[in-house]
C-alpha cells in the first residue's frame, strides 16, 4: 500500500517521508503611530508550507531514480497534488531539495542519502 503521492511520485512503504512538518503563514503590516507603539493590523492568511524528509537506501528504493523525479519537478516549477493518506492536502511547488549525508560503497556506488523536500502551497 502506498502512503501518498506527489504528482507522478508515488511514495512506497519503504520509501517514504519519515517526516512531515506544516508551517503556516499569516500577513500582518506594521502602521507607525506617534508617541505610541506601532499598530499591528492583520490582513489574512498567509502562504502554507510543507517539509518532508526522507532516508532513501537502495535496499528499498531506487535512488537515483528518486532523485531524478523530484529534480524534474522542482525544475518544472508545476503545481503539484499533495495527496497522503488518500487525502488531498493542496496543491505544492517545490521550493528546495537538500540531500546530505551521502553513503557510497567501496565501489562509489551511491547506497543511502537523506533528503529533505520544501515545499510551498500553490493557492492558484
Amino acid at each position: 500500500m502506498d502512503l501518498g503521492t506527489f504528482g507522478d511520485i508515488v511514495m512506497k512503504p519503504m520509501c517514504q517521508p519519515h517526516t512531515i512538518t506544516d508551517s503556516q503563514q499569516f500577513r500582518t503590516t506594521t502602521h507607525n503611530r506617534m508617541y505610541n507603539a506601532p499598530l499591528v493590523e492583520f490582513i489574512g492568511p498567509g502562504t502554507s508550507s510543507k517539509s518532508m524528509s526522507f532516508h532513501l537506501h537502495t535496499d528499498w528504493c531506487d535512488i537515483e531514480n528518486t532523485l531524478n523525479l523530484l529534480q524534474q519537478a522542482a525544475n518544472n516549477g508545476k503545481s503539484l497534488p499533495l495527496v497522503i493518506g488518500g487525502k488531498k492536502l493542496g496543491n505544492y511547488i517545490i521550493q528546495s531539495i537538500d540531500a546530505s549525508n551521502y553513503v557510497y560503497s567501496t565501489a562509489m556506488t551511491l547506497v543511502s542519502v537523506q533528503i529533505e523536500v520544501k515545499l510551498i502551497e500553490d493557492n492558484t
